[in-house]
């Protein structure tokens, strides 16, 4: 039987080929964006701003409505904000909170009580590796992502009694746009210049050289017909960075430290 299936972020990057691969298999994939007005021809799409309360009571109201119960909800939405932690401001930090962490929290409270009236539903949530590791000079980015993978440990405790299904999945560098959508500081000390953009370059080049996103979409396929028994997380992506949440729980703490410098060429 099919599933009705929402992709919050699904415009461009890893939400975009999620949608697609879903479609093709199948199900009725559903995606949103903030940008509703490039998708005005598009049927499949719904409006949504994960930051505003209002939008996303309308989005889950629109797609009960048009489409009947959410079996699935993957939470994709994000953005990368990018600097040094000494220059960002509160109101910076805050948006990439709102973003990334909050705007999950929004969605999965208004979903989780319709899932639990029917006792059955999925709640997928795109994470990161670097929700294990800290990345320099992206700092709050990182602070989004342990936020989560802690909030999703403790959401998955409480509705252990029902037959929700709650978890993470954890890429690595990836080849999609996001470069091209990183935002950075409005401020950035001159002494922290020079480095910041050399990390910049880094990152970008570990980017490039990335997975396509099609194949973490291929993946989520796979986890979707599963329907149930998933694991806390999964780790996705190169081996190296596989395995890095794993050496930082038996390395000491100054060689993980190091061995992160020295990947990004610090």
């Amino acid at each position: 039987m099919s599933k009705n299936i929402l992709i919050t972020g699904a415009s461009s990057g890893f939400g975009k080929e999620i949608l697609a691969v879903l479609q093709k298999a199948g199900y009725n994939a559903i995606g949103t964006t903030r940008n509703i007005e490039r998708y005005a021809d598009r049927e499949d799409f719904l409006a949504l701003d994960v930051t505003n309360q209002a939008s996303v009571d309308h989005c889950i109201k629109t797609f009960i409505r048009k489409y009947g119960d959410i079996d699935v909800l993957i939470n994709n939405a994000g953005t990368v904000l990018t600097g040094p932690v000494e220059s960002t401001s509160i109101e910076e930090a805050k948006l990439q909170f709102e973003t990334n962490f909050f705007g999950i929290v929004r969605m999965n409270q208004a979903v989780i009580p319709l899932m639990r009236s029917k006792n059955k539903g999925i709640i997928l949530h795109i994470s990161s590796i670097g929700g294990f590791v800290g990345v320099p000079y992206q700092a709050f980015y990182s602070a989004t992502k342990f936020a989560l993978e802690g909030y999703i440990e403790s959401l998955r405790i409480e509705v252990r009694n029902t037959k929700l299904e709650v978890f993470s999945v954890c890429p690595g560098d990836s080849n999609t746009n996001i470069s091209n959508n990183r935002t950075l500081v409005n401020s950035i000390p001159p002494y922290y210049q020079s480095e910041m953009d050399h990390m910049v370059r880094q990152l970008e080049k570990c980017e490039k050289e990335g997975f396509k996103p099609k194949k973490l979409a291929l993946f989520i396929l796979k986890l979707i017909r599963k329907e149930k028994g998933f694991n806390v997380r999964y780790y996705f992506g190169a081996l190296l960075q596989r395995w890095a949440p794993r050496i930082k729980s038996f390395v000491p703490s100054k060689v993980f430290q190091y061995l992160i410098e020295m990947i990004y060429k610090l």
